[in-house]
């Protein structure tokens, strides 16, 4: 295989794994809507090895790109696109991983927002159990709640 498919190759490696991560972060965007918090904790493992891999796919595009003699970065692959004749091929190519990228940047910032909207949620019912635990509240022979009058220690005057 020569140096430009393998770069090619890389690329749709590469393509592939930002697929992967937007279909996980689809995914991570229903258990925060159902609140499966276990489902969610599956789904940020594999995200991060997601994400590992894009790493990895994208320090060897830029070996690849010195191996033709490019810099690397997207200024390196601007130059080996416009410098191959196949180099349509690998513009499509990272016209769609931009794409691909850039729909992932706005899944994720969707599914903050959730997880901030819910956070939200919680600690207004936590407040509200502290609120309700300061009263003083105590249950009666029929079960239901009362108000307690104030009381003191024992052995305190």
């Amino acid at each position: 295989m020569d140096a430009f498919a393998a770069l090619v190759e890389e690329a749709e490696l590469e393509s592939r794994h930002l697929a992967q991560i937007g279909a996980l972060l689809d995914e991570e965007r229903a258990a925060l809507t159902a609140g499966l918090a276990a489902r969610l904790e599956e789904i940020v493992a594999e995200k991060i090895n997601q994400v590992q891999a894009l790493e990895l796919c994208a320090r060897r595009r830029d070996e690849r790109l010195r191996a033709l003699g490019f810099a690397p970065g997207q200024r390196g692959l601007m130059a080996c696109q416009a410098a191959h004749p196949q180099g349509a091929r690998l513009r499509a190519l990272w016209n769609r991983i931009a794409e691909q990228a850039a729909a992932a940047r706005d899944g994720n910032a969707l599914n903050g927002r959730l997880i901030e909207a819910r956070l939200q949620q919680v600690q207004a019912r936590l407040a509200q159990l502290a609120s309700t635990a300061g009263e003083a509240v105590g249950y009666g022979a029929d079960g239901r709640a009362h108000a307690r009058p104030p009381s003191r220690a024992l052995g305190r005057v």
